[in-house]
C-alpha cells in the first residue's frame, strides 16, 4: 500500500440502502396517497378546503423526502469511491428520484389551480426521459441502441399526468434534435417516432442520425398531441413536450470520438461548477469508461480497477482532494488516447478484457512487480509521457552484471496501427515469452499468472510482422521515460 491511497467506502452500502428506503418506503407510497386523495378531492359544489389543507402537508412531507433522497444520492456520488455495482445503484436512484420530483410538481400544481377555481385545472401532463443512453458520442448512421452492444439503454420516454387528468394521445410521440448545427426542417434522423403504450411509454430502440453535429453538443426533445377530456364533457388539445436529453455529439469518424467523449465527461462531472471531489470525478469517469468500452456498469467485465484509480490520482491529479477544471482537462488529453485505443481496437480492446494489457500501471510499480520474475517475463501498459503510446516492459537477462533487469520498449506506431503491431512486435521479440495476466479484480493488483504469448496473441497476428517501426533505441535511452 502507498501512502495517501483512496479506498471504498464501508459505509456505502448502507448509505445506498437509507436512499432506496426513502424512495420505495415513503416517497412512492406517499406520492400513491396523494393521487388516490387528489382525484378523490371535492371541488363541486363547493371546494373540500379542509381535505386540500391535509393534501398540501402530504405534498409538503413528499417534497423534503425527495430533497433528502437527491442530496443523499449526490453526497454518495461525491465523498466516496464506489464499486460500479454501487454507482449504477445510486445513479438508478437519482434517475427515479427525479421521475418522482417531476410526478410531484403535477400534482403540486393541479391542487393550485383546483384552489383557484380554474375553469379546466387538469390540462396537466408532462413527457419525461425516464431511460436513455446518454451523455455519449454517436457515430452517424449508426443505430443508437446497438452501438454499445446489449449493454445499452433504449431512450424511453414516459408520459406523467396529474391526478383528475384524463387524455388521449392524437399522435405518436415525435422526436427532435437540437444543436447548434441544426437546421429546421432538416431531415436528421430515422426512427424518430413513437406510440405511447397502453402503459403511457414510448419506446425508441431504433434512433440513426444520419447527420453529424459537428462536434457540437446535441440534445433530443419529444412532443406528443395530446386531447384532454373535461369533466363538462368539452375537451381541447394541445402539444405536451419533455425537457432536453442528456448531451450527446453526432460524429463522422473515430477520430472525433476522443474530443467528443472528453466534452461530454467534462460537462457530466463539472455542472456550474469549477471543481470537485476526486471521488466524483472518479466515479463518472468510471460511468463513461465502461459506457465507451461496451461494458455493463452493474455487471463489467473489467472496470477500471482500484488501483487504476489510485494510479490515476497519483500520476495525474498528485492525490489532490480536488480536481479543476483545468487539471480535468490536461487529464483527459492522456487518459482519452488510451481509453480510445481499448475502445476503437478489437483486439487490444479483448487483450484488455482477458488482462492481457496492464494499462494504467506506473514504470516504477512495473519495475517493482516484475522483479522477481523469471526472464522472458513481460507486460503490456501505457507510456506515462506518450499518450496514448502502448509500452512492453519485460525480463531480460544483463550479461554484464549477470543480473536480470526490466527492459522497457515503447511501440512507436500512431493509434490506429496497433491492432496489427502489438501482436506482431511480441511474435518478433524473441526475448518476450510469457505475458503476465493479471487477474481482473477491482479491489487489488493481482494474482498474475504467467501465460506463453502464443496463447493470448495468436488469434490477432497479421501478415505484415516485417514492416514494424519500432523504437529501437528506447531501452538504452534511459532519458525517454515512457
Amino acid at each position: 500500500r502507498v501512502a495517501n491511497e483512496w479506498t471504498i467506502s464501508d459505509e456505502a452500502d448502507g448509505q445506498i440502502a437509507e436512499v432506496e428506503a426513502i424512495l420505495h418506503e415513503r416517497i412512492k407510497p406517499g406520492l400513491a396517497m396523494i393521487l388516490e386523495a387528489q382525484r378523490a378531492l371535492q371541488v363541486y359544489p363547493r371546494f373540500a378546503k379542509k381535505d386540500a389543507a391535509k393534501l398540501e402537508n402530504l405534498h409538503d412531507t413528499v417534497l423534503k423526502d425527495i430533497k433528502l433522497g437527491l442530496h443523499r444520492c449526490r453526497g454518495i456520488l461525491s465523498s466516496s469511491l464506489l464499486y460500479p455495482k454501487q454507482i449504477a445503484k445510486v445513479l438508478h436512484a437519482l434517475r427515479e428520484l427525479r421521475l418522482e420530483r417531476t410526478q410531484h410538481q403535477l400534482y403540486v400544481d393541479e391542487l393550485a389551480n383546483l384552489r383557484k377555481g380554474e375553469r379546466h385545472p387538469s390540462q396537466l401532463a408532462k413527457l419525461v426521459i425516464s431511460k436513455q443512453p446518454f451523455p455519449k458520442p454517436i457515430k452517424k448512421g449508426t443505430t443508437v441502441t446497438g452501438a454499445d452492444g446489449e449493454h445499452e439503454e433504449p431512450t424511453l420516454v414516459r408520459l406523467l399526468k396529474a391526478a383528475k387528468t384524463s387524455c388521449t394521445p392524437q399522435s405518436n410521440v415525435r422526436a427532435t434534435i437540437l444543436s447548434n448545427d441544426t437546421k429546421k426542417g432538416e431531415e436528421t434522423f430515422s426512427g424518430g417516432e413513437k406510440p405511447l403504450d397502453s402503459d403511457h411509454y414510448a419506446s425508441f430502440f431504433d434512433l440513426k442520425f444520419a447527420k453529424p453535429t459537428r462536434l457540437n453538443i446535441a440534445h433530443l426533445f419529444f412532443e406528443v398531441n395530446l386531447k384532454f377530456h373535461h369533466s363538462d364533457e368539452t375537451a381541447t388539445t394541445k402539444t405536451v413536450k419533455s425537457g432536453p436529453s442528456e448531451p450527446f455529439v453526432v460524429i463522422t469518424n473515430e477520430s472525433q470520438w476522443g474530443d467528443s467523449e472528453g466534452e461530454l465527461l467534462r460537462r457530466s462531472v463539472f455542472t456550474d461548477c469549477e471543481s470537485v471531489t476526486w471521488e466524483h470525478l472518479a466515479n463518472m469517469l468510471q460511468v463513461h469508461f465502461l459506457r465507451s468500452t461496451r461494458q455493463d456498469l452493474a455487471e463489467p467485465v473489467r472496470p477500471l480497477s482500484l488501483n487504476d484509480l489510485n494510479y490515476l490520482a497519483r500520476a495525474r491529479f498528485n492525490n489532490r482532494k480536488r480536481v479543476h477544471k483545468d487539471d480535468y482537462d490536461e487529464f483527459w488529453k492522456w487518459f482519452g488516447l488510451a481509453c480510445r485505443r481499448i475502445r476503437h481496437q478489437i483486439p487490444f480492446h479483448s487483450l484488455w478484457m482477458k488482462g492481457y494489457v496492464f494499462g494504467f500501471i506506473s514504470r516504477e510499480e512495473t519495475e517493482k512487480l516484475l522483479s522477481d520474475q523469471i526472464c522472458g517475463v513481460f507486460l503490456v501498459r501505457f507510456s506515462e509521457t506518450s499518450a496514448g503510446k502502448v509500452v512492453i516492459s519485460y525480463v531480460k537477462h544483463n550479461s554484464s552484471s549477470k543480473e536480470n533487469d526490466v527492459a522497457h520498449l515503447l511501440l512507436a506506431y500512431g493509434p490506429r496501427e496497433a491492432p496489427k503491431h502489438l501482436q506482431n512486435i511480441l511474435s518478433q521479440k524473441q526475448e518476450c515469452t510469457h505475458v503476465l495476466q493479471l487477474d481482473v479484480n477491482f479491489l487489488q493488483l493481482g494474482p498474475f499468472t504467467r501465460v506463453p504469448k502464443e496463447h493470448c496473441f495468436k488469434d490477432f497476428r497479421t501478415s505484415s510482422a516485417n514492416h514494424v517501426p519500432l523504437a529501437s533505441q528506447y531501452e538504452m535511452d534511459q532519458s525517454i521515460l515512457p
